[in-house]
């Protein structure tokens, strides 16, 4: 019995793939309590934002990174303003095979979508230090 796969289904494995293949240039490991974590994920933000001026790609995918970097120039307390939007950003569902076309932007936000999970999961268990070291 052979199953055809949808066109979706094609460009998610296409994804899982491309993402496999470039985990090295995607994987950056910082701790919630880095003091310069608010300039890393600036930098990540960044590095979107060139991706998107790259690519051409002026939508909402722009606007909203270009609105979070100046948000977090604006904050009387950008550490706490980024940690507060991981953990806000870390409960929507990531879903890269939306940037397939765009594989440099994919890698950007890809690692920034890890990013999120790694803080959250790190803020999840701040009082449980067992807990925290198998996240580190």
């Amino acid at each position: 019995m052979n199953i055809k796969k949808t066109a979706n289904e094609i460009l998610k494995e296409k994804t899982v793939n491309f993402l496999e293949e470039n985990r090295q240039k995607i994987i950056i490991i910082k701790s919630i309590n880095d003091p310069d974590l608010h300039i890393i994920f600036k930098s990540m933000i960044e590095e979107i934002i060139k991706n998107c001026e790259r690519d051409k790609v002026f939508d909402k995918v722009y606007d909203k990174y270009y609105n979070i970097l100046k948000e977090i120039n604006e904050s009387s307390d950008p550490i706490k303003f980024v940690i507060d939007l991981l953990i806000k950003y870390d409960q929507f569902e990531f879903k890269p095979h939306l940037y397939y076309e765009k594989p440099y932007l994919l890698i950007s936000i890809t690692r920034l979508e890890l990013f999120f999970n790694y803080i959250a999961d790190q803020n999840r268990h701040k009082d449980d230090p067992k807990k925290l070291e198998e996240i580190r």
